[in-house]
């Protein structure tokens, strides 16, 4: 069993304030991405995460556990994304003291507030409304990312878009578990 938890943030002046908590989909290039991980392939360590927004009022997408990169580069105005590097090497934890030593992993990330492709960012304007957790080789050629989980940003399970404020960014803790 693999499950996952996203906690959102505003992140501003290095404070971070939490807004959502919601849990995600591992998508099927996720399993793949998992094993070839597994099998010492560098290409498919999770180091990276894609956040979808829209300059408007976004509905809730569905996201089929075949999403990929594609959804992301096919998106136009008002629809764009960030793309980013998450901030550190992951952390590792147990979900089970008694059972396991690291069978949780936790990556972070914060955008940096200019968008990779689509619609560009508008402080006060633009609404993020889901995130994926990805592979990126080479941040400079997103044609080998692989994405591993996604989900809509959401806050008590209410679809919960998160504004983009001035002098401030986004901020993403996901934690993936392995085991019961």
């Amino acid at each position: 069993m693999i499950t996952g938890k996203v906690e959102a943030f505003v992140e501003k002046d290095g404070v971070w304030t939490p807004v959502a908590e919601f849990s995600n989909n591992i998508l099927y290039s996720g399993y793949d991405a998992m094993a070839k991980a597994l099998g010492g392939d560098r290409d498919y360590v999770v180091n990276g995460m894609y956040v979808e927004f829209m300059n408007g009022s976004p509905s809730e997408p569905t996201i089929s556990l075949t999403r990929d990169v594609s959804h992301y580069k096919s998106l136009t105005s008002p629809y764009g994304y960030i793309r980013f590097k998450t901030l550190s090497d992951p952390v590792y934890s147990a979900s089970d003291g008694g059972v396991y030593t690291s069978n949780r992993v936790t990556f972070t990330g914060v955008t940096k507030g200019i968008s990779s492709g689509g619609a560009g960012v508008v402080d006060g304007t633009s609404q993020f409304f889901s995130v994926a957790l990805a592979a990126i080789p080479d941040i400079e050629d997103d044609s080998k990312d692989v994405l591993v989980s996604a989900a809509a940003i959401k806050s008590g399970g209410v679809f919960a878009p998160m504004i983009k404020a001035a002098n401030s960014q986004l901020a993403f803790r996901w934690t993936i578990k392995l085991g019961g």
